[in-house]
């Protein structure tokens, strides 16, 4: 498919082996290094910045997480398991 194995170019020793990248790859990668994966990161540093976890936030949110789970697991009166 997309990962045949094929000569090394551009000088590099006979004995090197590259690999063809699919297409679909190639596009993906060059979008995550062009201004959009600028934007990404920028957007991600953003939301870190104005949502700040500290340690009271990080034992409340652990804290909703664990009551959901258990919410989740118990069974509902009623309901078939």
């Amino acid at each position: 498919m997309g990962l045949e194995p094929r000569p090394a170019s551009f000088g590099a020793p006979e004995t090197v082996t590259s690999f063809q990248q699919p297409k679909r790859v190639v596009t993906v990668i060059r979008l995550l290094v062009s201004p959009a994966g600028a934007i990404l990161f920028s957007g991600a540093v953003a939301f870190a910045w104005f949502y700040p976890l500290d340690r009271s936030r990080h034992a409340r949110v652990q804290n909703l997480l664990k009551r959901r789970k258990i919410r989740s697991e118990s069974p509902v009166p009623g309901q078939e398991p």
